[in-house]
Parts: structure tokens; sequence; C-alpha cells
């Protein structure tokens, strides 16, 4: 199990990934066909929302933790579980 901040550091590679490729695909370059970078940043974007959806959750309510990762949330905003950056990521039931 990963913890809490290996997952933002994760969500945030992906993000940054995924946004990089897409600009490099609305750039043309000789010998690289544009749907190549388009689909990788496609797949690094659904990646990262993948693990949003997956694993940004409270351990203790298993409800979503809400939609920022930044700043990191003291307190799951429905059941008020006290949260912490080391604490382990849960799986979704």
């Amino acid at each position: 199990m990963m913890t809490y901040s290996a997952l933002r550091l994760l969500n945030l590679v992906t993000r940054c990934a995924g946004g990089a490729l897409f600009v490099l695909a609305c750039v043309p370059i000789p010998g690289l066909h544009p749907w190549i970078p388009l689909f990788f940043s496609l797949f690094l974007l659904g990646v990262s929302a993948r693990l949003d959806y997956r694993y940004w959750r409270c351990p203790h309510c298993h409800r979503h933790l809400g939609k920022r990762m930044f700043p990191f949330p003291s307190t799951c905003p429905h059941c008020q579980f006290r949260l912490g950056k080391t604490d382990k990521v849960p799986n979704k039931k």
C-alpha cells in the first residue's frame, strides 16, 4: 500500500507528463505522428483520473476526499476523521 504523499506525487507526475505530451502533440514535429503523443497524454491523464477516483479516499468512511490534493486536507470532509500524509491509502471496497 502507498501513502497519501506518494499518491499525491504520482498523481502530480502523471498530470504534468500528460499535459506536457498534450502540448507536444499540438506542435508538429518532423518524423513523429501527432497521434502518438496525444494517445500517451490521454492515457496518462486517464491514469491520473483513475488514481484520484480509486485511491483518494478516507481510510475511515471510504468516501472521496474531494477534488483538491494540494494543500493536503487535514480531515475528511464527510466524517471529520484526522488524516496524515504518512497514512496508508485504503483500497476502495
